[in-house]
């Protein structure tokens, strides 16, 4: 994999978990168990690139209320930061991409947003398909979202300061948590919903112009949507598809980023239509030039990060 040497190491430790995925099975999904395990193994070879090193890192695990084991989750902080912060610095709850299926907790896009927001940032290690079908994964999320709300002021952050951020498949539960949040009364301070994959069998522009690129294709993501769910109706639920909720007034500010030459743009350009309908306070990004890569794009974080700063400074 050609590194880009005007990039930084968290940049390329990015672009090397999308070269991966390209390179190991051209955007199609594995046939088999083990060909599934070998991608996650492969995957995981982005945790022994270098991190910036003015980050911290702590590794903590949080049980489940019904005692099923405990939720892994990475901590991610600049030092110097909340050495010097008199009240905690902002908390990023944050769900990675992969498809419902892929990714773990330990992915590099915590530590460039933390970086980027100048904020700790949790990594949830949610429970994966196709081993735990929705809701399992969801219920990890909202579980380990209510604890480190909890549990914030501890962790070194500021309680009244709680975000929550996603990518892809993390993008469609950050989208799922801001809904729960609502429902629940859980205050939040904003939610930055990252390239999101939003509907089952999507039948859209960007769908078909841009499915067979290498990365993410139409066939990985169909595959992805029967490995999460468990009957189609479950993809009814709005905490399965938030696109599908009645109404969306009420969930907390949000910053939805997508590109333009990207399979899922026009499930987040829907999600952002929705959000402005409703009366939440938004920032879309649109990132031309861009597909599912977008996220390695110095720009579109930059903006992102703008976006969430601003939120936590209201």
């Amino acid at each position: 994999f050609p590194f880009d040497p005007s990039l930084t190491l968290v940049d390329n430790s990015v672009q090397f978990s999308v070269a991966i995925i390209s390179a190991f099975y051209a955007g199609q999904p594995p046939k088999t168990p083990n060909e599934l395990e070998r991608l996650r193994s492969y995957l995981s070879l982005v945790e022994y690139i270098p991190r910036f090193p003015w980050l911290e890192t702590r590794d903590i695990e949080i049980p489940r209320a019904k005692g099923e084991g405990k939720i892994p989750v990475r901590l991610v902080w600049p030092r110097e930061k909340l050495k010097k912060s008199k009240t905690g610095l902002p908390l990023i709850v944050y769900f990675h991409y992969g498809g419902f299926v892929l990714g773990s907790h330990k992915e590099p896009l915590a530590n460039v947003m933390a970086d980027d927001v100048e904020a700790i940032v949790a990594s949830v290690g949610y429970r994966l398909a196709p081993e735990h079908k929705f809701p399992a994964g969801v219920d990890d999320c909202w579980e380990a979202l209510c604890w480190l709300s909890e549990n914030a002021e501890s962790l070194g952050a500021d309680p009244t300061n709680i975000a929550i951020a996603g990518a892809s498949a993390g993008g469609n539960l950050a989208a799922v948590m801001g809904l729960k949040a609502r429902d629940n009364k859980l205050k939040l301070k904003g939610q930055a919903i990252l390239v999101p994959m939003m509907r089952w069998g999507a039948q859209t522009e960007s769908m078909y112009k841009f499915g067979h690129l290498p990365g993410l294709t139409t066939r990985a993501i169909v595959w992805y949507w029967l490995s999460y769910v468990n009957q189609r109706s479950d993809c009814e639920h709005m905490y399965c598809q938030p696109i599908l909720a009645e109404s969306l007034e009420g969930v907390a500010p949000a910053v939805v980023l997508v590109g333009e030459s990207d399979v899922l743009r026009d499930e987040g350009v829907e999600y952002a239509k929705r959000l402005n309908e409703s009366g939440v306070d938004l920032t879309y990004l649109r990132m031309q030039g861009t597909h599912f890569g977008v996220l390695i794009s110095s720009k579109a974080r930059a903006a992102v990060a703008a976006a969430l700063q601003k939120m936590f400074s209201q």
